[in-house]
């Protein structure tokens, strides 16, 4: 029986013959070699003798084409014209590349680990293939400990990577049965390549749009997704009545709803009650306020028991560094249920094996990752990376979600940031006419360089004197003081949150108006000086505790930090006493604030000699 490594390896030789010998563009190649392994499968359940049997290039098309619609309803939507696109000397070549493979020997994890291994990121990419880790399906899969006899879904299976370590996760000896639906038909034949034609599993699919069809209400003991992300639902394309989450404070239909939100319900309303929900979302759908009614929602069907909080590089190889979490959850199974207490287990995973261009990285925590979760709910103590948060009553689970990360950010003893602040608030990003070729400085967030600020005018660094004007008396401070601390505070992604943060010493010569304001992008931390020194704040707020504390806060699809988020930040009892590495580290500060601010007079007197 082939490897895995063996099996992608022919994969690869047989996607090469198609490119060298016919041209054609890697999208196409895989097309066409997905269209020999469904002929290949076809062919084996179909013939007896199949692996003996050895078919011409004419039998080959003429057979492909007669499995197409008759081994499902589908498979004909993917291939309307039902024929090859290769020369008959290229299909020949791939035949006798493949064919001997018999893939009823070959088991469902060997399968679809081999066309793992074979896709490359840009092959994924062009076929929206969004492979979720191995790693990670593996520990979400041991963590929610399913059972043979269970009825397992997956309402939008791709490539059926959650039920197929569902099926690793089973003794092989007994027949099982499980479920996937996907709206894309090339997602479910990927999935019916790694999964079907086997005696001993039964794979029920289904071709359909799960949040659009309700065949399977209260019928599933476990449901485990990875659910498409960003996808905004439209009203007139779905029929909200049908969702909780999509009804409005008044009780009307919204006219738009973010997907993920909706499959959260909808996998709830699929599941049997007692029945579990482990679904991966991005961070946003816990923590955005505007999402607050809708998890409000999901509190009449469920409780959540378990998070999973995952690092920015885990997705990404499929070109997103979207931060997600896993969330785990029990549908009720009485009406007296959500008035019990609740205990939910809090994993925060930095490590899952691999950094952000994929490569190995030693000291994985998804391998613990389900003992210590099991472990902390029984005991209710916290185990190395996951903590117990205790809640009175289940029902309100999904309304406390959007500040777990915040009590998860703020775990250690100390002084809330915003007990030692004046203030705490973002800035205002002018209006396009306010902008101006000279005046008053505007501190963006590519001025930001973590040991100093840059002075150096770029695009759209200086405002008009009226505007400034304005700022000066602004109900909130928008003009910079001596000692103020900027930090990014909104970006594409979180890991760009409060990564860089300076002091503001004053405005350098070179800059006529002494006035300096500054964009939405950036937050201002005024110091109360009397409380703490602002370098001693400084130098907590470059730690790297502080930063993994302050993105942690994180809210919103596109990052963003809230300033009563910030607020909540503790800065810890170390960061006072005396001789501690933040105070060692705040005379560091003092040090390379004045070194940068020679560098950007050095750099405003070359600027002038060289233009």
């Amino acid at each position: 029986m082939a490897t895995v490594r063996e099996l992608a390896s022919i994969y690869r030789e047989a996607h090469n013959k198609m490119r060298n010998v016919d041209g054609l563009q890697p999208q196409e190649a895989f097309d066409e070699l997905l269209k020999y392994l469904f002929f290949k499968q076809n062919y084996e359940v179909s013939t007896p003798l199949a692996a003996t049997t050895n078919p011409t290039i004419v039998e080959v098309k003429k057979l492909f084409s007669g499995f197409l619609g008759k081994t499902n309803s589908w498979s004909s939507e993917i291939w309307r014209e039902k024929k090859f696109y290769l020369s008959d000397e290229c299909l020949a070549d791939v035949h006798e590349l493949l064919f001997p493979i018999e893939f009823k020997k070959i088991n469902y994890d060997v399968r679809s680990h081999a066309l793992r291994e074979f896709l490359s990121s840009d092959l994924r990419k062009g076929h929206g293939i969004f492979l979720t880790p191995d790693d990670v399906v593996k520990a979400i899969v041991n963590f929610v400990d399913p059972r043979e006899k269970d009825k397992i879904l997956d309402p939008a299976c791709g490539s059926g990577t959650f039920l197929i370590e569902c099926l690793s996760y089973f003794s092989e000896s007994k027949k099982v049965e499980i479920f996937g639906n996907d709206k894309s038909a090339r997602m479910l034949l990927l999935a019916d390549l790694n999964l079907g034609h086997f005696d001993k599993v039964k794979f029920s699919k289904k071709l359909s749009d799960s949040l659009k069809s309700s065949p399977f209400e209260n019928s599933f003991d476990t449901v485990l997704t990875n659910p498409p992300f960003g996808v905004s639902l439209d009203s007139r394309d779905y029929d909200f009545s049908n969702y909780k989450t999509c009804i409005d404070a008044s009780g009307y239909p919204l006219k738009k709803q973010s997907s993920e939100i909706v499959f959260i319900e909808k996998c709830f309303q699929m599941l049997k009650p007692g029945g579990t929900l482990a679904v991966v979302i991005p961070k946003s759908i816990a923590t955005n306020n505007s999402l607050a009614l809708a998890r409000r929602a999901l509190s009449d069907y469920g409780y959540i028991y378990g998070i999973m909080s995952l690092p920015p590089e885990t997705f990404a190889s499929t070109g997103t560094q979207t931060t997600t979490i896993v969330l785990f959850a029990k549908k009720y199974k009485n009406k007296t249920e959500p008035k019990e207490g609740n205990r939910i287990a809090f994993a925060n995973i930095k490590n899952v094996g691999f950094d952000s261009t994929g490569r190995y990285r030693d000291g994985s925590q998804l391998n613990e990752f389900p003992n210590l979760m099991k472990s902390a709910l029984e005991s209710g103590d916290d185990k190395e990376f996951v903590s117990v948060i205790e809640a009175d009553q289940k029902v309100d689970s999904f309304s406390l979600l959007e500040d777990v990360f915040i009590k998860q950010a703020n775990s250690e003893s100390g002084v809330a940031l915003a007990e030692l602040c004046e203030f705490i608030g973002t800035g205002k990003t002018p209006a396009r006419s306010a902008y101006s070729d000279v005046g008053a400085f505007l501190v963006k967030v590519g001025n930001l360089t973590g040991s100093g600020i840059n002075w150096e005018a770029r695009d759209r660094n200086y405002i008009s004197s009226d505007e400034i004007k304005k700022r000066s008396s602004a109900k909130k401070p928008l003009i910079l003081k001596k000692d103020d601390i900027l930090l990014t505070s909104s970006a594409h992604s979180p890991i760009y949150i409060a990564k860089k943060s300076d002091i503001y010493t004053g405005t350098p010569d070179f800059i006529s108006e002494s006035a300096v304001s500054f964009v939405g992008e950036v937050m201002l931390v005024r110091p109360n000086k009397e409380k703490i020194s602002p370098y001693l704040l400084l130098a907590f707020l470059r730690s790297s505790q502080a930063i993994e504390s302050i993105q942690n806060m994180v809210r919103g699809q596109t990052a963003h930090l809230h300033a009563n988020d910030l607020g909540k930040l503790v800065v810890p009892d170390e960061v006072f006493k005396p001789k501690s590495r933040f105070s060692e580290a705040a005379e560091i500060i003092k040090k390379q604030s004045s070194l940068s601010e020679e560098m950007n007079r050095l750099a405003s007197e070359q600027s002038k000699l060289l233009g």
